[in-house]
């Protein structure tokens, strides 16, 4: 079966990465942040730029998205009162921070 061959082929540290929820939610919140920075960039530009699916800045910020992803999840699958949550918290408001001052 291809789960079977994928499972022999892939890497035991991959395969947790993938099994594990906080890191696949941040993962997909870059990609859709990233993704998203085409569509912005067409209504504004009137053009395809495909280019925008690898660069650093723009909007949406995939770096604000990505530490708000990990921030949720690290709420929902540790809970609040996790000392890992105030740290993921501070982290994402640093970041959305710095985000801001580089947009003006």
């Amino acid at each position: 079966s291809t789960t079977t061959i994928a499972k022999d082929h892939i890497s035991p540290a991959i395969a947790t990465l993938i099994a594990n929820p906080t890191f696949m939610s941040g993962i997909v919140a870059w990609a859709m942040a990233q993704l998203l920075k085409v569509f912005t960039s067409f209504f504004v530009e009137r053009r395809w730029n495909f280019n925008m699916l690898f660069a650093s800045g723009g909007m949406p910020s995939s770096h604000s998205a990505l530490c708000v992803a990990l921030t949720t999840s690290v709420a929902i699958c540790h809970g609040v009162s996790d000392a890992l949550f105030p740290v993921c918290l501070w982290f994402s408001l640093i970041v959305m921070h710095d985000a801001i001052g580089v947009r003006r």
